[in-house]
């Protein structure tokens, strides 16, 4: 039964997660990249392919967000340890080092092209190593549920 309340609770937070990244892509980004080409005129060409390069990060932040809900689900379903899982959580560390490095690579690309992007800078490089940061978890994960699958199949062989 705790499984149960557990994927719950993993499903409700990543809807959360789901609906508040909804907002900072879909909404509160290009809101403030309107501002920002008001006060910036002369970076005003710079709107859609920032927005373009943010979208494709939210695409691999939502693709990363869809498997871990699957996660949950088999997790409601008793399924915790099962090569599905490990498979999952290897694709998420993948698409979220993917996104870590796009993070940088607009850093380096705006750094190259000297265009001045402010204080911008420093919230790519948190995005960057905050998404960093959730691939390894990922990787780390990844790697203890491989040896408890294992475990698991050993036990049921010897039973």
């Amino acid at each position: 039964m705790k499984h149960k309340k557990l994927s719950v609770l993993l499903i409700i937070a990543g809807i959360l997660a789901g609906i508040g990244g909804a907002f900072v892509f879909f909404i509160w980004t290009p809101s403030v990249g309107n501002e920002m080409r008001e006060t910036y005129p002369e970076l005003a060409w710079l709107f859609w392919p920032a927005l373009g390069v943010l979208w494709c990060i939210a695409i691999l932040y939502a693709s990363s967000l869809a498997l871990y809900l699957r996660i949950s689900m088999r997790i409601g379903e008793n399924r915790s340890f099962c090569e599905e899982n490990v498979r999952g959580l290897r694709l998420i560390c993948r698409l979220m080092s993917a996104a870590a490095v796009i993070w940088l690579a607009c850093i380096v690309v705006c750094a190259i092209a000297d265009i001045d992007i402010g204080p911008s800078w420093i919230l790519f490089l948190l995005a960057s190593m905050a998404t960093a940061a959730f691939a390894l978890l990922a990787y780390a994960l990844s790697a203890l549920l491989h040896h408890a699958v294992d475990l698991q199949e050993d036990s049921d062989l010897t039973v």
